[in-house]
C-alpha cells in the first residue's frame, strides 16, 4: 500500500524561485557542458535537488524553477517508492536501473537511471537516459528555444540583473553588484532607472516567468572604458567608505602606480601598515608584472604569494585629479556543481573542446587527445577546422549557429588515422568575460561503433572456424536484432559469458584435433539447451557467450546458467575416450547492467571474473564486481600520464642456464611507482591498459627502456646477456611496430640476436597479417621471439607451427605440476620433445625449488627463471649481480 507524502495545500502559492546569481564566472563553461550532454542529470542531496540540466527538465515535464530547490521526493508517486529508490541508490550503491517517476499531470513514467555516482558525501549525480524508445508512455518531441537561462546567466562574469514584469531587480550577479557599487541587498527591488542601467546596451533572455527578463550587459568594461566617477570629498564620506570596505582597496596614481592612499583590509591583506603601503607601489606588490585588472598573484610581507581579483576603477576629484581605484574581488569558490562539471570535463568519454572567438582551440579533454591520437600542445591554438575529414562542411562558424547560439550535426572528422571518421558535433555558444567575445563549447562523439554494428546486421556474422558459431566481431548483429526485439515485447536481455575450467590441460593432454572437436561438442551443447531464439558465440580459445531475451532477469539468467552447466557437465567424447568439463558463468541483464553491447559483455566478463576468484559456478553481476567508473577513468588516465611524469620503471628478473648454471639472460617487468599506491606490479594495471588502449604508450616506454638498458650493460660487463621483454598481440597489430623496434636497435647499436621479444596472448595472433608481417621482419632481424607461457590459454600447437620463434617459455602452472604428479611430468615431457622437433629452445618459468630445477635439467629443458633464483629487482641491484658475474664494473 502507497504512503503518500504530505503536499502543499493548493492554495498556497510557491514561493518563486531566484537563482542566486553571486556565484561569479567559473561555472559557465561547465553548465554550459551540462546542456551539451543528451542524458538528463540532476545534482542532488539526500532530501533536495541542487542543480538540473535542461534535458533533465524535458525528461520530467517541469521548468527549471520547478525542480531545483524543491524535495526530491516529489519526482516519485509516493513516499514509500521514494524511501525505496534512496536506500537503492544512496545506500546500497546501486548504479543503474529503472525509476518510476510522477508527472506532473500525476502519470507515471518508467525512466533508466545509468549513473548515481556520489560527488561528495550527501550529493550525488543522476544520470536519466534519454533513451526513450523502450517506455510505455513516450516523451513528446523536444520544444525549441533557450529555456536554460538560469544557469547559464547565472555563470557568465558579465554583469547580469533579473527583473521581474514591473522591471524591479529581482537578483544580480557580483559583476553586476560591483558595477553599479552595491551589494545584492541594496539592489533587489529597485527599479532599472535607478541605478543608470542602459537597457538598450544588454543583451536580454526570457525569465522564468511571463514578463520577466535576464539582462546582461555587453561591451567593454575595463578602467579605461568605464567612465571616471566624480567625488565631492567635503563632507568625507567617500574617506569613510574607502576605509570601511570589507574588501583590500588601493588608490593609486593613475600613471605611476604608486600607492597614494590603502584602506584596513589591503593593511591586512598584505601584512603591511598603511606607512609602508604608501612608499610601495602596484608593480612592487605583484609577483610578476601584470595588468591592472584581472586575476594575478601578489606578495604577502611574509614573501608568499597570494591570488587576487583585481576591478580596477577610475576616480576623479572635484578639482580635475584623477586616481586610480584598486579593489580586490572576492575569489570564487568552486560550488560542488562546478566540480561536478569539472569531472565531467575531464572524465567525459565524448570528446570536448573550448574554442575561443576565432574557433581556434583553447582547451581540450583527455578523450579528444585520445580520438585525435593528438597532444593537448598539437591541438591548442588550432582552428577547429583542421578537425573537418577534407570536403566536409564546418559547423564551426557563427552563422552555422544561427540565433540560437547552438547546432547539432553529424560530420566525418579526422580521428585517430581514420581520415574520415563519423562524428556527431555538438557546438554551442557560450558568453564569458566582461569585454570578451563568445566561447563556443564543442562535443565530439565517434560514431564509428555504431556505424561497425549497423554494417554487421547487414552483413553475414563473421564465424568461428572451430565451432561454426559467430565470433566476438560476429556479435554485433545478433545483439542489436536481439535487443530491438527485446524493446519491442518489453522484455530484458540476458548475456551470459561461459568460461571452461582447465580446458587447457586437456588441449595440452589430447591435442588440437581432439580439443577442437570438444569445442565445436560444447558449442552444439550450448545452442540446443539455450532458449529459444538465442544467439550463440565463442569469444576466447575456451569461453562462449549466450544472448537471450528474458521477462524476469535474474531469475531467468540463474535457470539459463544451470541448464547450461548440466548440458557441459555430461560426458564428452574425446577419441578413445570421454571428459568430463567444468565451467564458471557471469550473468549480465540489459539494460539493468548495460545500455549497448560492450557495456553488458564488459558487467558479465566482471561477474565472470568474480566467479572464478571465490569459486561460484554462476555469478551474477553487482555493482561492487567492477571498479567505479570515474575510478577506472581515473586510473586510465594517470596510466597515460605516468610516462611523462618519470613513474614507470623496469625490474629485471635472471634467467639461469640448466646445463651449466650460468646467467645468460634477464626479463625486463615493468612496474609503476604509484604517487599514492605505491610500486605496482604489471598485474595490477596492465589489464586496464589494455582495455583502454594506453597499453601502446607503456610498450614504448618499456621497450626503449630496455634497448637503453640492454646496450649499457654489454658495455659496461663485455657480456653476451639476453634481455627478454614482453609484448601483446595489440602491440604487434600496431601500424610501424617493427620498424620501431628495430629503430631502437640501432640508436643503442645493440646487438640483435641479444634482444628477445616474448609473445603475450597470442592464440589469435596468425590471423593478423600486420603482426604477422612485424614478426618476420624481426626474425629476419636476427631478434629473438620466444612464446610466452606456452599453455595456459589453451595455446594450441598450430602456434607453433605458424609462428617464427626461436624458443618457448614453460608457463608456471606446469612447473609447480612437475613435482605433484605423474601427468605433470609427462605435459612438460611433451612440450619439450615438441620444441626440439621444432628447434626451438625452452625455458621454465616459475621455478621456485631446487627439486624443480634439477628435474627440468634431467627432462632437457635449456634454462630457467624463478624465485629460486632471484625475485625481480631494479636495474641497479641487478648491476651488482652482473659484476659479481662477469668480475668488472
Amino acid at each position: 500500500m502507497d504512503i503518500f507524502p504530505i503536499r502543499r495545500p493548493p492554495d498556497v502559492t510557491p514561493e518563486t524561485l531566484v537563482p542566486d546569481l553571486s556565484d561569479g564566472a567559473e561555472a559557465g563553461l561547465y553548465l554550459a557542458l551540462f546542456e551539451l550532454v543528451e542524458e538528463g542529470l540532476i545534482i542532488t542531496s539526500d532530501e533536495t535537488i541542487l542543480e538540473v540540466n535542461s534535458a533533465a527538465c524535458h525528461l520530467l515535464e517541469r521548468t527549471y524553477p520547478e525542480l531545483v530547490g524543491q524535495p526530491l521526493c516529489d519526482l516519485f508517486p509516493s513516499e514509500a517508492a521514494f524511501l525505496a529508490a534512496r536506500g537503492a541508490l544512496f545506500v546500497e550503491g546501486a548504479s543503474r536501473g529503472s525509476l518510476t517517476l510522477r508527472m506532473p499531470d500525476g502519470e507515471r513514467r518508467h525512466l533508466r537511471c545509468l549513473s548515481a555516482a556520489r560527488v561528495r558525501p550527501g550529493v550525488h549525480a543522476l544520470v536519466l537516459s534519454p533513451d526513450t524508445a523502450g517506455l510505455s508512455d513516450p516523451v513528446p518531441p523536444r520544444p525549441l528555444g533557450d529555456k536554460v537561462w538560469p544557469r547559464l546567466a547565472a555563470a557568465v562574469r558579465q554583469p547580469v540583473v533579473v527583473t521581474d514584469g514591473a522591471g524591479r531587480i529581482r537578483a544580480a550577479n557580483t559583476t553586476a553588484q560591483a558595477q553599479f557599487a552595491r551589494d545584492g541587498a541594496s539592489l533587489v527591488g529597485r527599479s532599472l532607472d535607478s541605478i543608470d542601467f542602459d537597457a538598450s546596451a544588454a543583451r536580454e533572455l526570457p525569465g522564468p516567468h511571463a514578463g520577466w527578463k535576464v539582462l546582461i550587459l555587453t561591451g567593454e568594461a575595463g578602467p579605461s572604458a568605464r567612465a571616471p566617477v566624480v567625488v565631492h570629498p567635503a563632507d568625507g564620506r567617500h574617506r569613510r567608505a574607502f576605509t570601511a570596505l570589507p574588501f583590500p582597496a588601493l588608490l593609486c596614481d593613475p600613471e605611476s602606480l604608486r600607492v597614494v592612499d590603502a584602506n584596513r583590509a589591503a593593511e591586512a591583506a598584505y601584512g603591511l601598515d598603511r606607512t609602508a603601503l604608501l612608499a610601495t607601489s602596484l608593480s612592487a606588490l605583484q609577483v610578476e608584472a601584470a595588468a591592472t585588472e584581472g586575476r594575478q598573484h601578489h606578495r604577502h610581507s611574509d614573501g608568499q604569494a597570494f591570488e587576487v581579483d583585481l576591478l580596477a576603477q577610475t576616480i576623479e576629484q572635484a578639482g580635475g585629479q584623477r586616481e586610480l581605484l584598486l579593489v580586490h574581488r572576492p575569489i570564487h569558490v568552486p560550488s560542488p556543481v562546478e566540480r561536478f562539471g569539472g569531472e565531467l570535463f575531464v572524465l567525459n568519454a565524448d570528446g570536448v573542446l573550448i574554442l575561443d572567438a576565432s574557433f581556434r582551440i583553447a582547451a581540450v579533454n583527455p578523450a579528444i587527445c585520445r580520438m585525435t591520437q593528438r597532444s593537448r600542445a598539437q591541438l591548442l591554438g588550432q582552428s577547429a577546422d583542421s578537425l573537418l575529414a577534407e570536403g566536409a562542411e564546418s559547423p564551426f562558424r557563427g552563422e552555422a549557429l544561427g540565433s540560437s547560439g547552438r547546432v547539432t550535426v553529424e560530420q566525418p572528422l579526422t580521428l585517430d588515422g581514420d581520415p574520415c571518421a563519423p562524428c556527431a558535433i555538438q557546438v554551442a555558444r557560450v558568453g564569458r568575460t566582461t569585454g570578451q567575445a563568445d566561447h563556443y563549447l564543442v562535443s565530439v562523439r565517434d560514431l564509428r561503433e555504431r556505424e561497425t554494428l549497423r554494417r554487421q546486421a547487414m552483413e553475414p556474422d563473421p564465424v568461428d572456424a572451430v565451432t561454426g558459431l559467430p565470433d566476438r566481431q560476429g556479435l554485433g548483429g545478433p545483439y542489436l536484432d536481439l535487443a530491438s526485439r527485446s524493446r519491442t515485447a518489453r522484455r530484458k536481455l540476458l548475456l551470459l559469458v561461459i568460461d571452461l575450467v582447465g580446458f587447457h590441460r586437456i588441449n595440452a593432454q589430447l591435442g588440437e584435433e581432439a580439443a577442437n572437436q570438444l569445442l565445436a561438442t560444447v558449442g552444439e551443447r550450448l545452442a540446443m539447451n539455450a532458449p529459444d531464439e538465442a544467439a550463440v558465440a565463442r569469444i576466447g580459445p575456451d569461453s562462449f557467450v549466450v544472448l537471450a531475451g528474458s521477462t524476469s532477469g535474474a531469475d531467468d539468467g540463474t535457470a539459463v546458467a544451470s541448464a547450461l552447466l548440466d548440458a557441459i557437465g555430461a560426458p564428452l567424447p574425446a577419441g578413445p575416450t570421454t571428459v568430463n568439463l567444468d565451467a564458471h558463468i557471469g550473468i549480465a541483464v540489459g539494460p539493468d547492467h548495460g545500455e549497448d553491447l560492450g557495456r553488458l559483455l564488459s558487467s558479465a566478463e566482471q561477474a565472470l571474473d568474480a566467479a572464478r576468484r571465490e569459486g561460484d559456478p554462476v555469478r551474477l553481476y553487482r555493482p561492487t564486481d567492477a571498479v567505479d567508473s570515474l575510478a577506472r577513468l581515473s586510473l586510465d588516465a594517470a596510466i597515460r600520464r605516468a610516462p611523462d611524469r618519470g613513474e614507470l620503471a623496469l625490474h629485471w628478473q635472471p634467467r639461469y642456464s640448466l646445463t651449466d648454471a650460468t646467467l645468460i639472460g634477464a626479463e625486463a617487468l615493468l612496474r609503476w611507482n604509484h604517487p599514492q599506491l605505491g610500486l605496482l606490479d604489471a598485474e595490477q594495471f596492465v589489464p586496464v591498459a589494455l582495455r583502454s588502449g594506453s597499453i601502446d604508450a607503456l610498450g614504448r616506454w618499456a621497450l626503449s627502456h630496455a634497448c637503453e638498458q640492454a646496450a649499457a650493460w654489454h658495455d659496461a660487463y663485455d657480456c653476451k646477456l639476453v634481455v627478454a621483454i614482453n609484448v601483446s598481440a595489440r602491440e604487434l597489430g600496431r601500424s610501424g611496430f617493427a620498424d620501431e623496434v628495430l629503430g631502437h636497435v640501432r640508436q643503442y647499436a645493440l646487438q640483435p640476436d641479444l634482444l628477445e621479444i616474448e609473445l603475450v596472448e597470442c592464440a589469435r595472433l596468425p590471423e593478423s597479417a600486420t603482426a604477422m608481417a612485424h614478426l618476420y621482419a624481426l626474425q629476419e632481424a636476427g631478434i629473438r621471439l620466444r612464446l610466452d607461457r606456452f599453455g595456459s590459454d589453451g595455446s594450441p600447437m598450430s602456434l607453433l607451427r605458424h609462428l617464427p620463434l626461436s624458443g618457448l617459455k614453460i608457463d608456471p602452472q606446469f612447473v609447480r605440476d612437475l613435482m605433484l604428479t605423474d601427468e605433470g611430468t609427462v605435459l612438460i615431457e611433451s612440450i619439450l620433445h615438441t620444441a626440439r622437433a621444432l628447434r626451438l629452445d625452452a625455458v621454465a618459468a616459475g621455478v621456485e625449488h631446487a627439486e624443480q630445477r634439477d628435474q627440468l635439467a634431467r627432462l632437457g629443458c635449456q634454462a630457467s627463471q624463478g624465485r629460486l633464483h632471484g625475485a625481480p629487482i631494479s636495474a641497479e641491484a641487478f648491476g651488482r649481480i652482473l659484476a659479481a658475474a662477469y668480475g668488472r664494473a
